[in-house]
């Protein structure tokens, strides 16, 4: 009896594990010269044992102005590196915004390079995962 009792504990455990390990939308990160930068998650579809969801947002020059967010100041063709806490399945795609969508940018080991010309940049981070996909957006200043 006790024995049942101990694998019945260890398998709710382990369950309990594995749905926190599980869920959820990943989270992304950005950094450049030891700062963070502030990243907001952005439209996704995610599909979880108990639910699915779609979240769409409005446009990421939009969604940065309605949470104030500060652009971080980098200088001209500073490193940024992306991480998330979850790898992405897919390969991930980043585009870059100026006031009218730029367009894609190469992304090589985490790393994107800010432009050399001074100005606010938004970037839209997309990529899958096998339970779904999602977006992020950022913003920096070149000066």
């Amino acid at each position: 009896m006790k024995a049942l009792r101990i694998v019945a504990l260890l398998s709710i455990v382990l369950i309990v594990i594995f749905i926190i390990t599980n869920s959820g939308v990943p989270n992304a990160s950005v950094t450049t010269d030891d700062r963070r930068v502030t990243v907001l998650k952005s439209s996704y579809c995610w599909n979880e044992i108990w639910r699915q969801q779609c979240v769409d947002y409005i446009s990421p020059s939009e969604q940065i102005k309605e949470k104030r967010v500060v652009p971080t100041v980098v200088a001209p063709q500073s490193k940024l590196q992306i991480k998330f806490n979850k790898k992405p399945t897919e390969e991930i795609s980043i585009s870059v915004w100026n006031n009218e969508n730029i367009g894609e940018i190469e992304f090589v080991n985490n790393t994107i390079t800010a432009p050399k010309e001074r100005g606010n940049y938004i970037y839209v981070v997309s990529s899958r995962w096998s339970k779904g996909s999602a977006s992020y957006v950022f913003s920096i200043e070149v000066k």
